[in-house]
């Protein structure tokens, strides 16, 4: 993610390459996939056990990304102006967590949707003009632009590919690969340390890597 986003700085201050192309646009989709993935495959491990409706925990998780993306939103709004993020990777897993809540119990019907969504991605280009109420589901308004656009449809795919991941790999809580990293403690703890402050390295990589341009193009 952080080498994705350091590219698309370069094209955004330098027009170095070009991120909607591509070797650059397969690769920040394919980071962005990933990254989404694993949000599926941690919501298996942060909930036990599912309820009819989310439980606390989750309302409270979406709640706390929601508030961040929006402070995103209206930053990014400042910086960039018209093309400020509208939908991105936060405001989508601000509601995939709560979404996929109800996919937990059964990690068959969530492959099945999931490669579903994936699938629904190239049809929307049939519509000829979508509006500001359809930018969260995928179809925007003719002329949309945004630096972070991340819709349900297709994005919401990988979450529940990764919570089917999840189930599978790690049933009742525990990996099915135990003992494969003990040679690799280091790796591994450094590793976690990363995991577990995510979402502070999200919030503070661009403002850093956008630091770290302009100050090189003043000099």
């Amino acid at each position: 993610m952080l080498i994705s986003n350091f590219l698309f700085d370069l094209y955004y201050f330098y027009s170095l390459g070009n991120p909607e192309s591509g070797f650059l646009a397969y690769f920040s989709r394919a980071v962005a996939g990933l990254f989404l993935f694993v949000v599926g495959v941690s919501l298996t491990l942060s909930v036990n056990k599912t309820t009819v409706l989310p439980s606390k925990k989750i309302w409270l998780r979406s709640a706390k990304l929601l508030v961040v993306a929006m402070g995103i939103s209206l930053a990014t709004y400042v910086a960039v102006g018209q093309d400020f993020v509208v939908f991105g990777i936060l405001h989508l897993i601000s509601v995939s967590i709560v979404l996929g809540y109800f996919f937990l119990g059964c990690p068959w019907l969530s492959l099945i949707v999931g490669i579903s969504v994936l699938s629904l991605a190239p049809y929307l280009g049939v519509a000829q003009e979508g509006s500001w109420w359809l930018v969260w589901f995928g179809i925007p308004p003719v002329g949309f632009h945004s630096v972070d656009y991340t819709p349900l449809i297709p994005w919401f795919g990988p979450v529940l590919i990764g919570i089917f991941v999840g189930k599978m790999v790690y049933r009742q809580g525990e990996t099915l690969f135990k003992g494969r990293g003990d040679r690799h403690g280091f790796i591994l703890k450094t590793l976690g340390l990363l995991g577990k402050n995510s979402l502070v390295i999200y919030c503070l990589h661009q403002p850093i890597l956008w630091g770290g341009f302009v100050a090189f193009g003043m000099l």
